[in-house]
């Protein structure tokens, strides 16, 4: 069995539980028909871009997982239907975190650009500052990575409106870093108040995987 057959009974099983009702509902069959019909890499891409500005969870879900498809250009454009996507309650947060470590360079510069548009902060400016210190520790691939670093760096400036004067990625990550260890706090709070939830202790909770790596620094 093939990746894209896994994607399509994948899809066809979410519109099943989906229903009918939903006001997204023909859209979500509009985008399946063409995905699957979609004989190109182009036609795909093009399928992902009718997610765009989607409302509904299970559209929005239907939208991040094209981030795992297997080809660089559709998870690229599902970057780009993000960044255009409302997300108040930060759902694209945790799976555009992921997209940073992506293999494609442009995908992972995608996926910065939408995540600097993030409502919910916190999460992204843990997990950009995180993705830069592990690039700019990158040996022999300075020239290569740099567009990426520039995309990190551009993303955590919107984010909290504060911008590393040092252009060596190394100084950036540390000055990164060093912010978001003394905001993580404020953060938090600011998007437990826009989500309307009582602040709860992370202590006891699973660490994922920019929590293991702040645990590496002394």
């Amino acid at each position: 069995m093939t990746h894209r057959f896994f994607i399509i009974v994948s899809l066809g099983v979410a519109l099943s539980i989906y229903g009918e009702d939903g006001a997204e509902e023909k859209l979500r069959r509009r985008f399946v028909t063409a995905y699957t019909a979609a004989q190109t890499v182009e036609g795909r891409t093009e399928a992902v871009g009718l997610l765009k500005g989607v409302r509904e969870k299970e559209s929005m879900r239907l939208l991040a997982g094209m981030l795992g498809d297997k080809h660089e250009a559709v998870r690229k454009a599902a970057c780009v239907a993000i960044s255009g996507t409302g997300d108040k309650e930060g759902y694209f947060v945790k799976p555009l975190m992921g997209a940073l470590t992506d293999a494609s360079r442009s995908v992972r510069a995608a996926a910065a650009d939408a995540l600097g548009q993030a409502e919910i902060k916190a999460d992204a400016v843990k997990g950009l500052a995180f993705a830069l210190l592990a690039l700019s520790a990158e040996k022999g691939q300075v020239e290569q990575d740099a567009p990426v670093v520039e995309a990190f760096d551009a993303a955590l400036s919107r984010l909290t409106g504060k911008k590393a004067e040092k252009p060596d990625p190394k100084d950036r990550a540390a000055f990164w870093i060093d912010h978001w260890k003394q905001n993580e706090e404020a953060l938090r709070a600011a998007d437990e108040k826009k989500l309307a939830i009582v602040p709860k202790s992370r202590e006891g909770m699973a660490p994922d995987t920019f929590d293991q790596l702040d645990q590496k620094k002394p």
